[in-house]
């Protein structure tokens, strides 16, 4: 992911390498987050890497699958966000108690 002036709303380029697909995305920030954007790249990666690890798989599996992902994201998030508050409330009671 670049910076730079983008000419759509959002714009996907992918390109054929010997041993993998490479790409680059722009968009517009007055739209989208930074972070949404590599959390879409992350799930793109995420579906192709399914599909081409079982060409079966329905649509209902890769959905479960994404969902599954971004629910692991938000409880490490969360998980992060506790400890670091735990962490000041604890360095506040420390600082009360000198």
């Amino acid at each position: 992911i670049e910076g730079g002036v983008a000419r759509f709303d959002m714009a996907v380029f992918l390109w054929d390498m010997p041993e993998s697909i490479s790409g680059t995305v722009e968009y517009s920030t007055d739209l989208f987050e930074p972070a949404t954007i590599t959390r879409m790249v992350e799930n793109f990666e995420t579906v192709v890497r399914d599909v081409v690890t079982d060409s079966n798989i329905t649509v209902k599996k890769l959905i479960d699958r994404l969902s599954e992902v971004d629910r692991q994201q938000r409880l490490t998030k969360e998980k992060a966000y506790k400890k670091t508050v735990h962490e000041r409330l604890k360095n506040v009671m420390k600082r009360r108690s000198v």
